[in-house]
């Protein structure tokens, strides 16, 4: 609806003008809410942040890969949204392509709209190297990122809003390479170009992510450094106490004089 979405943006851009300030997770948002209104001066980039006690490098063989029959594979693993704006097509179509090599498993936890149809287009293309979990709790789902080797971060190419996915700053913490399926548009790729952290791949380009699987699992050394790099640019970026007491000096600053 036309009409729907013009006053929508009609809002927007009123809200924007009467803010006082306006925080946003990444710099392309920032520059994206700008370009509909915003004064600059108003707008401050906070990330979203992690909790850097919990969220932190874990044993890579634990009992979440024992009692999710993982054993040993070299294990690539998506957990969040299986929905339109993930584009999982082309981690499925990296996994048809990688069938043959044994010892790499592709483990996709979650809920979604699009949950059954990937159900389906595993069991008919015959993906005995994908392993489709429900979602985990919170306990469940640090393993799930300390145990991987490689974690996806998955967003259909046609998204171009600069989408920042919070599970980037858990991969990020805990120390895991990340490979990125995205549009180049996403503030995801200019992260992990800037953290050194992992691989970004325009999504839609299954073989180019297929060659990255393997050049990944066969160079330990590559995983260890892009883990490390992350971890150290989360510390930088996504703590938490650093980030709450950025919001504290926006409020601070933009609170109303005591004395009229």
């Amino acid at each position: 609806n036309r009409f729907l979405i013009r006053f929508s943006e009609f809002v927007e851009r009123k809200l924007y003008t009467k803010a006082d300030a306006l925080t946003v997770h990444s710099e392309g948002n920032k520059e994206h809410v700008i370009n509909v209104g915003a004064s600059p001066e108003k707008v401050h980039v906070v990330p979203n942040w992690v909790d850097l006690n919990r969220y932190r490098k874990g044993t890579n063989r634990n009992s979440w890969r024992r009692t999710n029959d993982i054993d040993d594979r070299f294990m690539v693993s998506f957990a969040g949204t299986m929905g339109f704006a993930q584009g999982l097509d082309s981690v499925l179509e990296a996994a048809d392509l990688l069938k043959n090599e044994d010892d790499i498993v592709f483990v996709l936890c979650g809920e979604g709209v699009l949950k059954r149809t990937v159900e389906n287009r595993v069991s008919e293309s015959g993906l005995a190297n994908v392993k489709i979990l429900p979602p985990q709790d919170a306990e469940d789902y640090l393993a799930l990122l300390q145990t991987s080797d490689v974690c996806l971060v998955v967003l259909h190419r046609d998204l171009k809003t600069p989408v920042v996915p919070g599970k980037l700053q858990c991969i990020m913490a805990v120390g895991k390479p990340v490979i990125c399926l995205a549009n180049p548009a996403s503030d995801v790729p200019k992260i992990i170009q800037e953290a050194e952290c992992g691989i970004f791949i325009t999504n839609g380009e299954p073989d180019i992510f297929a060659e990255a699987v393997l050049s990944l699992r066969n160079n330990s050394e590559t995983r260890r450094c892009m883990g490390q790099r992350g971890r150290r640019y989360a510390e930088e970026k996504f703590d938490r106490t650093r980030n709450i007491r950025a919001y504290d000096e926006i409020l601070t600053s933009h609170r109303p004089d005591s004395n009229p």
